[in-house]
């Protein structure tokens, strides 16, 4: 009996050694143009020549982690499971994206500069996400969660921004021909840096846009917050009901 024990022990702490040591693994993964990451993990994006999935953990066994692809969507999550201390990054390698979606509470970085037709960005947990340059014909973000989002540069035509979370929005550079922002939470979105042509704003939260207009602003607030506004544009306040104000810089 004593022997027993001692050989359970022995397989329970050679188990948890291995659990705690790190893990790697690299999946190929089948063709997918989007990701939709869900996992307290950070996830790295990188355009590549072969898609693939590479996992490096600690404290949590591989197959508890898993990476599947339908209708072109690839998903990161967790088996359902009670989990502690666990680390991990992963690092994913795309040949075309055309979307990125973060439930998590990891980071989702994407270092390589993205050209496509259509390009949005999900926020849905506590997560940020951050990009280079995005070159779309249409731009989207579409966040709830408290996580942040930080664009390098973009370059579209349309740029459409839906903020109703508590985290906010930062563009550094770039144009696009019109913005479309509606903010109905305390996230605050600044793209001062981006020159815009035209651009229609609500806001019926407390979050603040900060723009860069040469032509045409269209504001509606309900809210408390306000609009900022570089450039020459004329201003189009349909309807200020609420405590927020359009003011120029």
């Amino acid at each position: 009996m004593k022997v027993i024990k001692s050989l359970l022990l022995s397989c329970f702490l050679l188990t948890g050694s291995i659990l705690s040591a790190q893990q790697t693994e690299t999946r190929k993964i089948s063709a997918f143009n989007k990701i939709d990451a869900g996992t307290p993990f950070d996830v790295f994006t990188e355009e590549g020549n072969e898609e693939s999935v590479k996992l490096v953990l600690e404290n949590i066994a591989l197959d508890n982690v898993i990476t599947e692809v339908k209708d072109k969507i690839l998903k990161v999550y967790l088996k359902k499971g009670n989990y502690k201390n666990i680390k991990g990054k992963v690092y994913i390698t795309y040949k075309n994206l055309e979307a990125i979606n973060n439930s998590g509470s990891g980071n989702l970085i994407c270092n390589s500069d993205i050209k496509s037709g259509d390009f949005s960005i999900g926020l849905s947990g506590s997560g940020n996400a951050s990009t280079k340059k995005i070159k779309a014909k249409q731009f989207k973000v579409r966040k709830s969660g408290s996580g942040k989002v930080e664009v390098s540069d973009i370059e579209t035509e349309i740029a459409e921004i839906s903020i109703s979370g508590s985290g906010d929005l930062y563009i550094k550079n770039g144009y696009a021909k019109k913005e479309k922002i509606n903010i109905s939470g305390s996230g605050n979105v600044n793209a001062s840096g981006v020159q815009t042509d035209e651009c229609a704003v609500s806001i019926s939260g407390s979050g603040n846009v900060d723009v860069n207009v040469a032509k045409q602003l269209y504001g509606i607030i309900s809210g408390s917050g306000n609009i900022v506004y570089e450039g020459d544009a004329q201003v189009n306040s349909s309807n200020i009901a609420g405590s927020g104000r359009i003011r120029k810089r």
